[in-house]
């Protein structure tokens, strides 16, 4: 119930007060009747009866009394178990301590100068902690029986407004994330358009100035060199709002599989000192503190845990010039596994750490980096069903810390045995030509490993656009094995274009960070399967023999 139905709700207590007085008016003569014939006072009495079977919480306090007669909708409403005459300081005792003087007044007002109040509290008593009620106090004057007269009286209607309350706290909430997300938006798309004008400045400048010519070949490989740069962090920036954009719309899952930690951080290093090295930081040291308990595997998303990882190390390089950066971790206890990632930056100060964590976005502009590392590891620890954290001493550096369940592989999970797990199936395609499209020499390396032993003849891709011009030539491929994150061209959309002249050739995407609503797209663009990285590879044969023997 909105705050236009407590109105409402105000405003038709008060008619009923309103057509009660007239009913009062129009009873005053049969009461009178009543009591020339019984000599009962009964005035009030019936007054406060016809209120009470309209349903209205009341109690009366006569005045100068010290007691007040409570009906059995306000005992019910003040969760006290009696509906008969209790002292006034039963009433009080239910008021927080810090209020009662307002309710004290409230009565002294009503009962010695006839004033009108409107109050709200939140009762105190065991038995309704936490309900709020409103009560009104409001005079009742005497009835005139001729020679008879009642004493004044104050009474207090109760009405519990718990759930109207709540709703208007909630629409409250509601318009303050409204607002914090229109700030969020409006501070977003300023800072991608300032992040995408700025490398877009270089690509389109250094552009022109090779077109002019008359360049020595040092200076066309630096600005082309540039302009390569510029281009791969842009890439970043799109990747880093897509996976904003899909953790703010909930569409992220969580897939557990065993994973040890160890050997998937030799895969992040693998991954960081890349991006250490286009981000000009060749220099900074990358390092690991591993503890005394090894190889130990847990039930987590590997490839989360990963991007996770990656991403602190990601921003830790971004605001680090010098020095280096630690990834620990520790097996702590009550079954949880802690990290940190630690660099030597310049720091931040007390307001920035609070910051970090509590706002939607944070951006720190002199620094490189679109700014939603820190966001995307604080939604991904919450995803893992963990907690983050930042330590910070200005000019000495951060310490990113989180800490993630340590969780045992279930009985029912499929565990591959070590004899299976590096045995390479007998297949021979002699015939066939592979292209891979890998701008990764690590993973490439590792698929011409696994392949060798089946004398395919492959091929090679580094971006999407290589892809596209390989299937144009008349070069015989029986199966593309396609990469999504390329440079250039990604392979969603070369899958596309290769599709409009091969409709017909196998292509299997591969990626590290292929989600449910992902591989969807990747089947409407084209492509016949999926391989999830890490690559299991008796799966990874299975696929490949079903295509290649068809073809």
């Amino acid at each position: 119930m909105g705050p236009g139905n407590r109105r409402k709700e105000l405003k038709d207590l008060r008619r009923s007060l309103e057509s009660l007085e007239a009913e009062n008016n129009k009873l005053k003569s049969r009461l009178a009747e009543f009591h020339n014939l019984t000599g009962i006072q009964s005035g009030i009495p019936v007054f406060l009866k016809v209120v009470e079977l309209a349903g209205i919480g009341f109690f009366m306090k006569p005045s100068g009394q010290t007691t007040v007669r409570l009906s059995r909708k306000a005992a019910e409403i003040l969760g006290l178990r009696t509906e008969h005459e209790i002292p006034v300081e039963d009433i009080k005792n239910l008021i927080p301590a810090e209020d009662r003087i307002f309710f004290e007044k409230a009565l002294i007002n009503a009962e010695k100068q006839g004033k009108y109040s409107e109050l709200e509290f939140k009762i105190a008593k065991a038995e309704a902690e936490g309900r709020e009620f409103r009560i009104i106090s409001i005079r009742v004057f005497p009835i005139d029986y001729g020679n008879v007269n009642d004493n004044d009286a104050v009474i207090c209607i109760v009405t519990d407004v718990t759930a109207q309350d709540k709703i208007k706290r909630d629409l409250q909430k509601a318009k303050d994330k409204a607002d914090d997300l229109e700030k969020n938006k409006n501070m977003l798309l300023r800072h991608i358009s300032h992040e995408i004008r700025t490398p877009m400045n270089a690509i389109i400048g250094y552009s022109e100035i090779l077109n002019i010519g008359n360049l020595s070949y040092d200076q066309r490989t630096e600005y082309i060199n540039t302009i390569k740069e510029q281009g791969i962090y842009l890439l970043r920036l799109v990747d880093d709002i897509s996976e904003f954009a899909r953790m703010e719309t909930g569409i992220v899952r969580i897939n557990k599989s065993p994973c040890n930690v160890e050997l998937l951080l030799h895969e992040v290093i693998t991954i960081c000192n890349r991006h250490k090295a286009i981000s000009n930081k060749s220099h900074l040291e990358i390092r690991v503190n591993y503890p005394e308990e090894r190889d130990v595997v847990t039930y987590t998303d590997a490839g989360r845990l990963q991007q996770l990882i990656i991403s602190l190390v990601r921003h830790s390089i971004n605001h680090t010039s010098k020095g280096f950066i630690e990834i620990g971790y520790q097996y702590g206890s009550e079954n949880r596994i802690d990290f940190y990632v630690k660099d030597t930056s310049a720091g931040r100060s007390r307001e920035q750490t609070r910051k970090s964590f509590t706002d939607e976005l944070t951006f720190f502009g002199k620094y490189e980096g679109s700014g939603l590392e820190l966001t995307i590891s604080r939604n991904l620890v919450k995803l893992l069903g963990g907690k983050i954290w930042i330590e910070t001493v200005p000019d000495q550096g951060s310490t990113y810390s989180f800490t993630i369940p340590r969780e045992e592989v279930p009985d029912t999970y499929h565990e591959v045995l070590p004899e299976e797990e590096f045995r390479i199936p007998p297949y021979r395609w002699k015939d066939k030509v592979v292209l891979i499209v890998e701008d990764d020499d690590v993973n490439y390396k590792f698929l011409e490993a696994v392949l060798h032993t089946t004398d395919v003849q492959l091929l090679r891709a580094n971006t999407g656009s290589q892809a596209v011009e390989l299937c144009r030539s008349s070069i015989k491929i029986d199966l593309i094995l396609m990469d999504i994150k390329l440079p250039e061209m990604n392979g969603l959309e070369a899958t596309k274009i290769i599709r409009e002249f091969k409709p017909y050739t196998p292509i299997i995407a591969q990626s590290a960070f292929i989600m449910e609503d992902e591989r969807g797209i990747c089947l409407e663009a084209g492509m016949n399967e999926y391989i999830d990285k890490p690559i299991n590879i008796k799966e990874f044969f299975e696929k490949l023999d079903l295509f290649l023997k068809e073809s």
